[in-house]
């Protein structure tokens, strides 16, 4: 078999990757066709960058590139024994991304005597990852959403306590159900009642536009409103807006017959620390909404949690 230095030459020109071989200064010592295909269509006309004889060290020794710079000296000296990088390189018509991968080339004396660079077209891979990232931040949106009423379900709910807790000053929960849901079902149908819920959270996604809230579907006719650095006045205020915009919209459950639609709510504020716990709030709140059916229903009863002075 020949071994003469066209031999080798023909060896990586055979090899798809984009290659060139540096030695230990930097300088471009070979290249193969792959290498000087992507340059003569990628650079500018009358420019010539990566060829053979340049110093590709010079042309990457710059803020923008300064980690690979790094990571080729670090292969270059026997730091490391492998370099990787991942990056995008865009044209204009097209969005791209390589993979860079550099591993010493050593002598027979076993010194390193340059190194081998090599540049892989991932584009593909990119684009198939971030299509699957999309799709599973789609599918774990709906995996906390109520399908139903388009409003968290129980498990969203929980997620977003656990996250509002740790980062707010002061919560609110405001639990609110259906009055005499279960007779609304038994007349007019689960259909209607379907209905029902669909429009409830429907009202809540409009209450909580533009405000620091998360509506959720806590539990069959039960609801909630997670409220993040607001006053328990006006938590109070718009918790009672809801409850009289419900209760005036008329809900169609017949030809020709209208019903109004009242709840019952609970509204509780607190200002989370170590020694406060919110599934203990929500407890609480649930203990407010009872309270509200006691008297009478389509009422809300609130508490205020006062902070203790430092």
């Amino acid at each position: 078999m020949k071994t003469n230095p066209k031999f080798y030459q023909n060896i990586i020109d055979s090899i798809l990757y984009q290659i060139a071989i540096i030695d230990i200064n930097g300088i471009i010592i070979s290249t193969n066709d792959a290498w000087n295909k992507f340059t003569n269509e990628n650079t500018p006309e009358g420019k010539h960058i990566f060829i053979i004889e340049q110093n590709y060290l010079s042309v990457v020794n710059h803020q923008t590139t300064q980690d690979i710079y790094n990571g080729i000296q670090s292969v270059l000296t026997g730091e490391h024994t492998h370099f990787g990088k991942q990056y995008p390189c865009h044209s204009e018509e097209e969005k791209r991304w390589f993979q860079m991968d550099v591993t010493p080339l050593y002598q027979e004396s076993s010194e390193i005597e340059g190194a081998v660079i090599s540049h892989v077209n991932i584009t593909e891979r990119v684009l198939a990852e971030e299509k699957l990232q999309k799709l599973n931040r789609k599918m774990e949106k709906y995996a906390y959403l109520d399908p139903l009423c388009g409003v968290l379900n129980r498990r969203g709910f929980d997620h977003t306590l656990e996250s509002e807790w740790s980062k707010s000053n002061s919560i609110s929960l405001v639990m609110f159900d259906i009055d005499n849901f279960k007779t609304f079902n038994d007349t007019y149908g689960h259909p209607k009642g379907d209905e029902c819920i669909q429009v409830i959270g429907e009202l809540m996604n409009d209450v909580i536009y533009d405000l620091p809230m998360q509506a959720a579907r806590y539990g069959g006719e039960e609801f909630m409103f997670i409220v993040s650095n607001m006053d328990h006045s006006d938590v109070v205020a718009i918790t009672e807006k809801f409850r009289t915009n419900l209760e005036q919209l008329n809900f169609l459950v017949q030809p020709g017959l209208k019903k109004s639609i009242t709840i019952s709510a609970g509204v509780i504020t607190t200002h989370p620390t170590q020694d406060t716990n919110k599934d203990q709030l929500v407890h609480e709140v649930d203990q407010l909404l009872y309270q509200a059916k006691q008297q009478g229903k389509n009422i809300v009863v609130s508490r205020e949690i006062v902070k203790a002075p430092n």
